[in-house]
């Protein structure tokens, strides 16, 4: 015997509170319909309109949990509930009216929902890698201190070859202080100078690098390693959230004496490879921004058309939409992209009457 069972859990269908970043951004429609009981056509609209709604919202993602038991009888029995799991950002009612004697709208809502299948490989997204502090012990000299400062240079270098994200080197300048949708970094001195502002829209990484001694005494043999230790922050630039700490470790073999003679020494070692230690970063920063949506910012109208900050770097193509980040249910706009270069793109505004100014944050609709 199989039992099925409804959960009605509409989450918000008229929120517009954040999200997880980790959502799958869409447009629906929905349909919804309702019996007039009477004159009370009022009552008839709110029920037509919520049934839109969660319409609307089991369109962009529905859990189905199953579960088997056997009761007192023996029998095997199956259970399944099914949970509209999706947040709805906004909507807009396109057909509302008295059909027969029901009542029945029609919404083309904004919505999120878990993304629980593989992500878009294709999308990459700004970032920015600011100052990271490299900090050698002053007892790792000559050979030593050279093949360790050339294997971290080969590291970070190979960090920019991430395939989740574009990197613009900013490593002269310092960890962004903090929302950039504030600007509140883009009139540092250095910043100016440089001409190297940072993305608004994007995310950033800063941090140390540590390389330090590890001695250690075993009976008749004394052994000295090099420890070196990354830690990264890795923040949104939009809102100044820190959204990750990356740990990583590498322990390099280096000294060994046998009552106080010299067996092995690290100088022998024409190369520190540091390149699995910086995999493992680059893994971690991949992993975390995989997921994340592509965002960028209105950077110059003309005429009728946009210029956004993403283009075919970010993995953005002509057809793509972006969704205007909403204020309020009547001010969000989507935007189809026309043309795409490098670093930009061209878009233009397909909703009637809805001005985007410039610096408007943008997502993009999957």
């Amino acid at each position: 015997m199989k039992r099925i069972l409804i959960a009605l859990s509409l989450m918000a269908a008229a929120a517009f509170a954040g999200s997880p970043a980790e959502a799958t951004l869409r447009v629906v429609k929905g349909e919804g319909w309702a019996p007039i009981s009477g004159n009370a056509t009022a009552t008839a609209r709110e029920r037509a309109l919520a049934a839109a709604l969660y319409d609307a919202a089991s369109r962009l993602q529905t859990k189905v949990r199953g579960a088997s038991q056997l009761n007192t009888q023996g029998r095997l029995t199956e259970e399944m509930t099914a949970t509209v799991a999706a947040q709805l950002k906004g909507y807009e009612i396109i057909k509302d009216g008295q059909m027969g004697s029901n009542w029945m709208i029609v919404v083309e809502a904004i919505g999120e929902g878990e993304n629980e299948g593989p992500c878009d490989s294709n999308r990459r997204v700004d970032l920015d890698m600011r100052h990271v502090s490299i900090r050698v012990a002053p007892g790792i000299q000559g050979h030593a201190n050279a093949a360790i400062y050339e294997g971290l240079a080969r590291g970070v270098e190979m960090l920019a070859s991430g395939g989740t994200y574009v990197v613009s080197d900013q490593r002269f300048l310092p960890p962004l202080r903090g929302a950039e949708r504030n600007h509140a970094s883009s009139l540092d001195y250095m910043t100016q100078v440089s001409g190297a502002l940072p993305s608004v829209s994007g995310y950033s990484v800063s941090g140390t690098i540590i390389a330090e001694i590890d001695r250690g005494d075993y009976y008749i043999a004394q052994r000295t390693a090099v420890t070196i230790s990354i830690n990264l922050k890795l923040r949104d630039n939009f809102n100044g959230v820190t959204i990750a700490h990356i740990q990583e470790q590498q322990v390099i073999p280096g000294s060994t004496t046998v009552y106080g003679l010299p067996r092995s020494g690290f100088d022998n070692f024409p190369k520190v490879n540091t390149i699995p230690l910086f995999q493992k970063v680059q893994d971690a920063l991949d992993s975390v921004l995989a997921c994340k949506p592509l965002r960028a910012v209105v950077i110059a109208k003309n005429g009728g058309k946009l210029v956004l900050s993403a283009g075919l770097d970010n993995g953005v193509q002509p057809g793509d939409y972006f969704l205007v980040n909403p204020k309020g249910r009547e001010s969000w706009q989507i935007l189809k992209i026309e043309d795409a270069s490098a670093g930009r793109s061209i878009a233009r505004p397909i909703r009637p009457g809805r001005e985007v100014p410039v610096n408007s944050l943008v997502e993009m609709l999957l």
